[in-house]
């Protein structure tokens, strides 16, 4: 279980391409990311306050984004699309680890519905609410960005750019559902919240289960 006394850093992409122009190419932040398969959930339990918290950013970006980008600036965008959205997708459905990708998201959906027995809960509340509102719907409604601009090189992807804007609006409306829980005896709201995000991890698993196929098909 990922443990740790600091919060694991916010993703810096502004810089990531600053630092990609003075090497020379001059990609969207959106492209950047979704190259770097930047989209996932990891789920942290520690002892500080918030002692439950999550992140939505692989930390692997920059090394998959080098690994990407060669292929994509060597001409071969198709190519480079289709195997970083396989990468994302293999993080988020295949990754075994109980604390992330899709299981780290069922995980969490079941501790939710008792995190009113935290001593700390309107902590990590405000954590969880804040890492939704602050980094763009948990980072989703950038990889629908990415998605639209790579359909131009892989034309199904117009369908999943709608989806994920849609994972996108239910991210936030659980950021909305966690701000709700902050009151007196919040037992039955943590309950809805777990439900809802139940159903979030399901419709993801279900996304990334496609994206597999339509790389699968490539």
């Amino acid at each position: 279980m990922p443990t740790g006394q600091s919060l694991i850093a916010p993703l810096d992409l502004d810089a990531i391409v600053a630092r990609l122009r003075t090497r020379g190419p001059d990609l969207s932040a959106a492209l950047v990311f979704g190259l770097g398969a930047g989209i996932y959930f990891e789920y942290y339990r520690r002892a500080d306050s918030p002692t439950r918290f999550f992140t939505g950013h692989n930390r692997r970006l920059e090394e998959q984004l080098d690994v990407h980008l060669t292929r994509f600036l060597a001409g071969d965008r198709r190519g480079a699309v289709v195997a970083a959205l396989r990468a994302n997708a293999l993080a988020m459905n295949v990754d075994r680890s109980p604390v992330a990708g899709v299981m780290g998201m069922e995980l969490f959906a079941e501790e939710l519905e008792n995190w009113a027995a935290l001593p700390d809960w309107p902590s990590c509340v405000r954590e969880a609410a804040r890492t939704i509102t602050n980094t763009g719907s948990l980072y989703r409604r950038r990889y629908a960005r990415f998605l639209g601009a790579a359909s131009g090189w892989l034309e199904p992807l117009k369908r999943f750019v709608i989806i994920m804007d849609e994972l996108a609006s239910e991210w936030d409306g659980l950021a909305v559902q966690l701000q709700a829980t902050n009151v007196p005896n919040p037992e039955a709201r943590f309950t809805r919240a777990g439900n809802l995000f139940q159903r979030l991890a399901a419709r993801e698993e279900h996304f990334w289960g496609e994206i597999i196929e339509l790389t699968n098909s490539e």
